[in-house]
C-alpha cells in the first residue's frame, strides 16, 4: 500500500474532503484545494493555470477568407473526467487576416505535468463565438490553422467554455470578453458535491506573512504575502474585504489591492506597525460557490450564490433532490433550481422556518430523505416540509454539558446498517471529541459513550467482507483508524501480542510484558492506548520496543502490579440510560426493576450496573441486603450490581422496589476481552413496563 499525502497544512484547523465526479478533493480552507484523481500517484492543486497570450501570424499561403478573427488557446487534461479538465483561456488575440493565407500559432507549452493537450479556439470570419479548431499535444511549439480548421471551430462549441449569451458572445457582467471561463476553485472549509458540481463555501481569513502600516496613510505593505493568490478568490468582491491587525480593535475596509504585497485602505490607518500579524477576511460569508456541471474543478467568474436574508453565515450544506439545502448557524434555506443554479430566473430561495442550523458542515447528514444536524439547541431532523424537529430532548442534560467553544471540531456520521446518527463532540473539560452521542433513527433511542482516544474524524464504509462499518480516526501521538463497536482492541495489529502480563520493574511510564512480540513495524503501537486491568486506567502509548511500552505524559497514576494484565487498544465500554422522571416535579415514581438483555457468553464475563438518582454523579448504594442468584449479585454497601453474562437465558432482572424523583442506570463492561453484546434494557415501573436504550 502506498501512503498518499496531500501536503496541506492542517495546523490551522480541520481539513475537509469530498468526492465529486470520481475525484477526491481536500481543503483546509486557505490553501488551494487539492485533488486526487486516481490516475496519478500524488495530489495536485485543483484546476489548471491559464496559458499566456499566443502570437498569431499569417505568412504562408492557404485558404483562410479575409476578415477579422479572434483566437486563443486553453490547456486541457484529457486523462480524467467525462469532460476534460480545462484551464481558463489565454488572453484573446485579434487577427486581421488577408485572403488566401493560413495562420501560424506559436504555443507556449504548460510546465504542469497534468496538461496533455492545448486546444486552439477561434471564431469564424468576423464572428463572435469561439469554437475549438484543433487540439495538439502539450509539447507542440507551433501549429497551423487553415480554412478547414475554422470550419470545424464554427461547428464545435466546447463544453468547457461558457455558453454564449443572447448576443452570441461569452461575457462577464461588465460586458467585456470573459477570459476566465474555467477559474480554479475558490478556497473554503466547506466542500462537497451536488449533481456533478462541486460546492465550496466558508473561506477562512487570509493570514499569510505579515503587514506594516504608516500612521496617516492608507497603504498597507505586506511581507511574505500574496494578496493576489488563489486563497483570496473565495473572499468575494474586494469592497467587502476587511483588514484587521492582531491587537487592534478596529477593522479597516479595503479599497483596492495593488499587487502581491500592497493593499490600499478606504481610510487612513491610525498607528504605525511593523511586521504585524493580521487577518484579511470578507464580510460576505453568506454565500457559496458552485462549479460547472461535470467539471468540479472549473468555476465560472460569477459562480457565487448569496444565501440568507438576515445576518447569518453559511456553515454547511446537504445535496437535496430539489437543489442545495443550506445551513447557517441558526438558519436553513433550500436553494432550488432545475439545471443551472447560476440562472437567477429559475433559482428559488426557500427559507426553512424554525431558526435551526448547524455548528459546522461536518454534523450535517442525510439519510432516507431526512436531514440531521447538530446546532447549539441539540440534534434536529428536517423531513422536507415544515419546521425541523428536535430529536434530542432526552439528551438535554448532555447537550447542556457540551463545550460549544470547540464546535469547529465536532463531526457526525450516519451508519446505514444500524440506522444510527453518531455525533462526536467535546464535553466540558475535553479538548478533542471524545464523547459520542448515538441516535437510533428507527426507535428514537439515544446512547452516549466516551472514548479514551480523541475521535477526530469518522466515516462509514465496507470492510473486507463487504459489511457496512463505521470507522473512527484518532489524532494522537500518531494517528490510527479503527472500526467502531467491533472487537476488543482498537488499532492493535492482529497476530501480535494484544494482552500482556506485566513483568520486570514497572513504573508509571514504563511497562514491560513477559510475552514480548509487541508490534514494532511502521509507527508500532504509538498513539494506541494501554489499559491496565490492575489500575482500571488507560494511557496513550508514546513508543514501544518488542517487550516494553513507554507511556505519554505522566503515565498511570501508579505502577501496575507485576503479574497483572495490560491490554493494547482497550477503550472502556459503558452507557447510561436516559433519566426517568414523573410528569410533575413534586411527584415520585416507583421503580420495580431493571431488565438487561444480552447474548450469553461461553466464558465467565460480567456487566456492572449502577443506579443514579437524577443527574447525580454518585451512584445509589443503599441496597438493603446482599443477594446472589438469578444471574446477578448485590452486596450491601456496594453501589454496583454484578450481572453474569453467561446466564443462558440472556435476560437478568434486578429488583429495585424504590420510590425516586428521577432515576437513570449505567451499564459497564470491564473485561477487555469480553465480546459482550447488550441487546436491550428496560425499566419496570409500578403498573407498567417501558423500554429504553
Amino acid at each position: 500500500m502506498t501512503e498518499l499525502k496531500t501536503g496541506l497544512d492542517t495546523s490551522g484547523g480541520q481539513a475537509v474532503e469530498a468526492t465529486v465526479c470520481g475525484r477526491k478533493f481536500v481543503s483546509n480552507g486557505y490553501d488551494p484545494i487539492q485533488v486526487y484523481d486516481g490516475v496519478r500517484a500524488a495530489t495536485y492543486n485543483a484546476g489548471l493555470a491559464p496559458p499566456a497570450q499566443v502570437v498569431v501570424t499569417s505568412p504562408d499561403a492557404g485558404s483562410v477568407i479575409a476578415g477579422t478573427y479572434i483566437c486563443t488557446v486553453v490547456y486541457l487534461d484529457t486523462t480524467v473526467g467525462e469532460i476534460p479538465r480545462a484551464s481558463s483561456v489565454a488572453p484573446l488575440t485579434t487577427v486581421v487576416a488577408p485572403g488566401s493565407k493560413k495562420f501560424t500559432v506559436a504555443i507556449v507549452a504548460s510546465a504542469d505535468a497534468r496538461v496533455t493537450h492545448v486546444a486552439l479556439l477561434i471564431t469564424g470570419t468576423n464572428g463572435t463565438v469561439l469554437g475549438e479548431a484543433k487540439r495538439v499535444a502539450n509539447t507542440t511549439a507551433n501549429t497551423y490553422v487553415d480554412a478547414s480548421d475554422i470550419a470545424i471551430a464554427e461547428t464545435i462549441s466546447p463544453e468547457y467554455l461558457l455558453q454564449p449569451n443572447t448576443a452570441g458572445i461569452a461575457t462577464d457582467l461588465n460586458g467585456a470578453w470573459d477570459l476566465r471561463e474555467n477559474d480554479v476553485p475558490p478556497t473554503g472549509l466547506v466542500i462537497g458535491g451536488h449533481d456533478g458540481r462541486m460546492v465550496v463555501g466558508k473561506p477562512v481569513p487570509y493570514r499569510t506573512g505579515a503587514v506594516s502600516t504608516t500612521n496617516g496613510s492608507p497603504t498597507v505593505t505586506g511581507t511574505g504575502t500574496n494578496f493576489l493568490s488563489a486563497p483570496l478568490t473565495g473572499l468575494g468582491p474586494q469592497d467587502n474585504w476587511r483588514l484587521k491587525l492582531d491587537g487592534v480593535a478596529a477593522a479597516h475596509t479595503v479599497s483596492s489591492v495593488g499587487d502581491v504585497t500592497s493593499i490600499t485602505l478606504a481610510t487612513n490607518f491610525v498607528g504605525a506597525y511593523v511586521l504585524a500579524q493580521y487577518a484579511l477576511y470578507s464580510l460576505e460569508n453568506s454565500c457559496f460557490w458552485i462549479s460547472k456541471k461535470r467539471m468540479p474543478e472549473s468555476f465560472q467568474t460569477e459562480s457565487r450564490i448569496p444565501v440568507f436574508s438576515g445576518d447569518d453565515t453559511f456553515e454547511g450544506f446537504a445535496s437535496h433532490p430539489q437543489g442545495i439545502l443550506v445551513y447557517g448557524r441558526s438558519s436553513m434555506e433550500l436553494v432550488s433550481f432545475n439545471d443551472d443554479p447560476l440562472d437567477v430566473t429559475q433559482r428559488r430561495h426557500i427559507p426553512i422556518p424554525g431558526r435551526r442550523g448547524t455548528v459546522n458542515h461536518h454534523t450535517i447528514q442525510g439519510f432516507e430523505g431526512k436531514y440531521y444536524a447538530l446546532d447549539e439547541m441539540g440534534v434536529h431532523v428536517w423531513a422536507g416540509g415544515g419546521m425541523p424537529q428536535n430529536v434530542s430532548e432526552a439528551m438535554r442534560d448532555d447537550i447542556a454539558d457540551i463545550d460549544w467553544s470547540r464546535k469547529a471540531k465536532f463531526h457526525a456520521t450516519i451508519d446505514a446498517a444500524t440506522k444510527t446518527y453518531r455525533c462526536f463532540v467535546c464535553r466540558t473539560g475535553e479538548s478533542e471529541p471524545r464523547t459520542v452521542l448515538v441516535y437510533e433513527i428507527g426507535t428514537g433511542i439515544w446512547r452516549r459513550y466516551a472514548s479514551d482516544a480523541a475521535i477526530t474524524c469518522a466515516f462509514t464504509g465496507r470492510d473486507s467482507e463487504g459489511r457496512q462499518r463505521t470507522y473512527y480516526g484518532t489524532k494522537a501521538t500518531s494517528s490510527h483508524v479503527f472500526v467502531a463497536d467491533v472487537g476488543t482492541t482498537d488499532g492493535g495489529k492482529a497476530g501480535t501480542t494484544l494482552i500482556g502480563t506485566v513483568t520486570g520493574t514497572p513504573t508509571q511510564t514504563s511497562v514491560q510484558v513477559s510475552e514480548g512480540g509487541l508490534y514494532i513495524g511502521g509507527q508500532a503501537c504509538t498513539g494506541l492506548y494501554l489499559y491496565s486491568a490492575d489500575l482500571d486506567e488507560s494511557v496513550e502509548i508514546s513508543s514501544n520496543t518488542a517487550t516494553t511500552f513507554t507511556l505519554a505524559g505522566t503515565g498511570f497514576s501508579a505502577a501496575p502490579a507485576v503479574g497483572s494484565l495490560v491490554h493494547i487498544g482497550r477503550i472502556k465500554a459503558y452507557f447510561k440510560t436516559r433519566v426517568y422522571a414523573p410528569s410533575h416535579a413534586n411527584q415520585k415514581i416507583r421503580v420495580l426493576g431493571f431488565i438487561l438483555r444480552f447474548r450469553p457468553l461461553s466464558s465467565q464475563r460480567y456487566a456492572y450496573v449502577t443506579a443514579y438518582e437524577g443527574l447525580s454523579e454518585t451512584p445509589i448504594s443503599d441496597w438493603p441486603e446482599s443477594v446472589s442468584g438469578n444471574g446477578y449479585t448485590v452486596t450491601v454497601g456496594n453501589a454496583e450490581v454484578k450481572v453474569d453474562l453467561t446466564d443462558p437465558t440472556g435476560v437478568v432482572r434486578i429488583p429495585i422496589g424504590d420510590w425516586q424523583h428521577s432515576i437513570c442506570f449505567k451499564v459497564e463492561i470491564r473485561d477487555a476481552d469480553a465480546q459482550a453484546s447488550i441487546l436491550d434494557v428496560q425499566v419496570e415501573f409500578a403498573g407498567e413496563r417501558e423500554g429504553t436504550q
